[in-house]
């Protein structure tokens, strides 16, 4: 009688992992499980490397040892793979291929699992592949919790900008320190500056200048005027990192190439202004720059501590204003709470917010409910085909191994739509998250704002008010908000039984 023959199938998400000793770890633990129960190896182990179990699309080694075990006549009878989440970290796929394989008469078998043939033992597999993807989907969030902490302390989580690198060492050794200077890189980017913060030159002209000094042989490419535009806008030069995912500059704790002086003198120069951005680092000031004087439009910045009370204020400084106006900090930020207050929607105006501008969401939700119910025709439609292709069998229209083989090929059509649907369904669920996120946002925007640390308030409050508050004897108005909360303001005013909102005034003339 032949043996049974197997296969083994290995993975590692990180690339860095394949030149340690994962990969053979997993593979020797798989062939001596083949030899214990006495299988044959039917041929080199499936290995991918360096590739994410989120997707079975994404996989091209997956694939290609589902079609090699379908195919009859390689006579497959086990998948060997180490634990099962090397198989799969997403439950409806990693079922869905299994069945796949269990079809043709394969078996899939964890070494590290020892998992029963019974309905105990499905449950099993089940959990096993559903903590996969818990677990998966966890690790991505604590990868972006931890990126942003990481970020806030003054570490740079991602590729360094030119001119660093990261330190010596294994990945366990550069956690959590700062970019150091490159020695080659680093001279050359600092005399672009300076060149830069001179006298105007054109972006070619130090391009030019930067390649004359051997950029080209260190980096690998030549610099361009762009490349040139990238490097001298970075306010990491001088020290102070912006993370655009989030919208967010922190002070870095990376030695700085320039100052601050040159890398504004070097902006200035090449770009004719300043380069803006929203950076404050007064924790306890975060209207400081939002709130405008009445009387002349300028900014209101912080005095330091007046009187016994030792009282601070949002002030105008501006020489040629004639009223300067100011606020003390303490009212300042009560009574931008009560506009926070009163400009978020009650239950009955959110109802038709929903109805105008949730219609988008809910039109994607609809959109995916559609292609849902598509999808299922087509796998009605093709479980029909296997039925009818039975019949044709019966029937002599076609050969047992006619039969067979389309009989094999639609079934590898019903997983590979099946596989689309359960994507589908995610981007459903995601987008039912954000509109239900988004309700709970506007319910409780005041509450929201007292959370926040200081960049994300100064956002928040950027995209609320567009065009800032005025201060005007001691008290802050609005001028004009978003085009959300205009229409918030508006449906609440159309109603007759509710007042127009207090400190909601015109939009200024620009």
């Amino acid at each position: 009688m032949e043996k049974p023959r197997a296969v083994i199938y290995v993975r590692v998400s990180d690339p860095s992992q394949i030149d340690n000793n994962s990969l053979e770890t997993q593979e020797v633990a798989c062939n001596q499980f083949i030899k214990r129960k006495g299988y044959i190896l039917a041929r080199e182990p499936f290995r991918e490397e360096g590739i994410s179990a989120k997707h079975v699309s994404t996989r091209p080694c997956l694939r290609e040892l589902l079609s090699y075990c379908t195919d009859k006549k390689n006579r497959i009878s086990f998948v060997i793979v180490y634990k099962l989440d090397r198989w799969s970290r997403n439950t409806q796929e990693g079922l869905a291929a299994e069945a796949l394989l269990s079809a043709h008469g394969t078996e899939l078998v964890s070494v590290t699992e020892n998992i029963s043939k019974d309905p105990t033992g499905n449950l099993l597999k089940t959990i096993f592949l559903a903590t996969a993807q818990w677990d998966n989907e966890m690790k991505g969030e604590r990868v972006r919790d931890n990126q942003k902490t990481m970020f806030r302390n003054g570490y740079w989580c991602w590729k360094t900008p030119i001119g660093y690198r990261r330190p010596y060492g294994t990945k366990s050794d550069r956690k959590g320190k700062e970019c150091l200077i490159d020695e080659q890189l680093g001279p050359l980017i600092k005399n672009l500056f300076n060149e830069a913060a001179k006298a105007p030159k054109t972006k070619i002209t130090l391009a030019n200048d930067l390649n004359n000094l051997g950029f080209k042989k260190i980096f690998g490419n030549e610099a361009n005027g762009s490349l040139v535009s990238k490097i001298i806008s970075k306010t990491f030069y001088y020290g102070l990192m912006y993370a655009s995912k989030w919208d967010e500059y922190s002070q870095g704790k990376h030695e700085p190439l320039i100052d601050k002086n040159t890398w504004e003198r070097a902006n200035i120069n090449l770009f004719g202004k300043k380069f803006k951005y929203r950076f404050k680092d007064e924790s306890n000031f975060p209207l400081k720059g939002l709130v405008l004087c009445s009387s002349c439009k300028t900014p209101l910045t912080v005095t330091g501590p007046v009187g016994n009370g030792r009282i601070t204020y949002y002030e105008c400084k501006h020489k040629g204003c004639q009223k300067h106006q100011r606020i003390n900090i303490p009212n300042a930020h009560m009574e931008f709470e009560n506009i926070l207050k009163s400009i978020k929607p009650n239950e009955r105006v959110l109802v038709l917010f929903e109805h105008l501008v949730f219609n988008e969401w809910e039109k994607s939700i609809s959109e995916c409910k559609e292609r849902i119910t598509l999808i299922d025709k087509r796998i009605k439609t093709l479980k029909d085909d296997l039925t009818g292709i039975g019949e044709s069998n019966r029937k002599g229209i076609f050969t047992d191994q006619e039969a067979v083989e389309r009989s094999e090929e639609v079934r590898r059509e019903i997983v590979t739509v099946e596989i689309e649907k359960s994507d589908i369904l995610i981007e459903q669920y995601d987008t039912e998250i954000i509109r239900n996120f988004t309700k709970e946002f506007l319910l409780n925007i005041d509450v929201l704002w007292n959370r926040l640390d200081l960049p994300m308030k100064q956002a928040f409050q950027g995209r609320i008010f567009p065009h800032g508050l005025i201060c005007e004897n001691k008290k802050i108005r609005t001028i004009g908000l978003s085009p959300s909360f205009e229409l918030i303001h508006i449906l609440k005013s159309e109603n007759s039984s509710l007042v127009t909102l207090r400190g909601i005034e015109p939009r200024l003339a620009e």
